[in-house]
């Protein structure tokens, strides 16, 4: 009888392990680190300097990289996860726009210290530089 109480406890605590372990992601950050980089140079060769890391265990990508969009040298930083996101981007150290992402859409477009004319700007490359990040994204 103790031995089939045992057995059964064993079972339970199993179960529950496999059930409660099954809830926290693992993610492989070196496997995404390299996903973000991929899809970011093939969205476009103008992408450089490729940055990434993983935050919370890697369940949230924070990513960035120059480009100059027209005749103007920026910094696009991208963090997100799940399938939304949001770009900044800086240019000599101010941070002139943001857009949010949810779903492959632009939810947001905001300025920081920029202009309307910024938000305009950058708004091609920083959907291009966002969609790279997400589809890469656990």
């Amino acid at each position: 009888m103790q031995t089939a109480m045992r057995l059964s406890f064993g079972l339970v605590l199993c179960f529950l392990s496999s059930v409660i372990g099954g809830c926290s992601q693992t993610v492989d950050k070196a496997a995404v680190e390299k996903k973000v980089k991929a899809n970011v140079a093939a969205a476009s060769a103008e992408w450089k300097d490729i940055k990434y890391e993983g935050k919370l265990d890697g369940t949230i990508t924070t990513a960035g990289a120059n480009r100059t969009v027209s005749g103007h040298p920026c910094w696009f930083s991208f963090t997100g996860h799940d399938g939304e996101g949001g770009v900044a981007v800086s240019e000599g150290g101010k941070w002139l726009v943001k857009y949010g992402y949810n779903g492959g859409k632009e939810m947001s477009a905001e300025k920081m210290d920029g202009t309307d004319e910024d938000l305009h700007t950058f708004r091609a490359a920083a959907a291009e530089f966002g969609a790279a990040c997400i589809k890469a994204c656990p």
